[in-house]
């Protein structure tokens, strides 16, 4: 889908686009490096009666987690798993390897620390770095989709629901920041990802999803209600000035990320940051 099919149906449901982009500058942030822990226990959980599990191999973090997509690369499968809020060992983004030449040989790869930063501890189950990896390549999807865009993965996309993430901060790193969207981190070079586009959404992220048709289209869903009342206008309260409700969305936020994907071989992140500049099209319910 090119942006000139995608723009029809969204206006006729009332569309706004929003330009968006990120300095170079705000893409990197000084942080720790992940550090490898002392393995877990295995005395785990291991389903009901007559159930039997292996354990092939934990890893400790010292994070905590939240969502996980998995991704192919080189006819290798990979995972990259979110942070819950801020996590001090390399957290944001956990890349491990789950095969080597096709054989369940998991190893940590690398991290993105997205959620190595000052933050808010109140809006913990806001931050929670959801994440889509696109293009899917060979992975089991949880639907048929027997058209589903092949190919190596080229991004993740880290979402937040709320303000206070570590490449927009407001003062003294939470205070005015701006409010939460998706985070666009390039890893072609699944060793070293780096971030190279920004994205901030007046309902925030809570769930992205990528189209596996079309892997340059994401789907930011916000967490948001929007009340209507009161008698006898009955305006939806967003539309309320001064209303509490008055940055919240009704509706959902389309992504267009073609212009951060298919780079040749050799362009350098900064290039990529520079032409790296996804279009936002709004669409609110009727």
């Amino acid at each position: 889908m090119t942006r000139k099919r995608l723009i029809p149906p969204l206006v006729t449901a009332t569309a706004l686009m929003l330009s968006t982009g990120a300095a170079a500058h705000e893409l990197d942030h000084p942080a720790p490096p992940y550090q490898p822990a002392a393995p877990i226990g295995t005395g785990l959980n291991s389903g009901g009666p007559g159930a039997t599990w292996k354990l092939v191999t934990t890893f400790p973090t010292g994070n905590p987690h939240t969502d996980l997509d998995f991704f192919t690369q080189g006819g290798e499968t990979y995972a990259s798993v979110g942070t819950l809020a801020a996590g001090p060992n390399g957290g944001g983004q956990t890349i491990v390897q789950l095969t080597d030449r096709g054989t369940v040989e998991p190893r940590y790869v690398s991290s993105h620390p997205s959620a190595s930063c000052i933050s808010r501890p109140d809006a913990a189950l806001g931050l929670q770095h959801d994440v889509e990896a696109t293009p899917k390549g060979g992975v089991l999807l949880n639907t048929a989709a027997a058209t589903a865009a092949g190919g190596d993965a080229q991004l993740l996309v880290d979402a937040t629901d709320q303000r206070g993430r570590c490449h927009d901060q407001g003062v003294a790193g939470a205070v005015d920041a701006p409010r939460g969207g998706l985070e666009l981190v390039d890893i072609t070079n699944v060793l070293r990802p780096k971030e190279i586009g920004l994205t901030s959404h007046i309902g925030e992220s809570h769930t992205v999803n990528v189209d596996p048709k079309r892997p340059h289209i994401a789907y930011s869903v916000t967490s948001d209600s929007v009340n209507v009342g009161p008698a006898p206008e009955y305006k939806r309260q967003n539309e309320v000035p001064g209303s509490g409700d008055r940055y919240d969305l009704d509706g959902f936020e389309v992504v267009d990320m073609s212009s951060c994907m298919n780079f040749p071989a050799l362009t350098s992140v900064d290039l990529r940051r520079m032409l790296c500049r996804p279009d936002v099209y709004r669409y609110r319910f009727p």
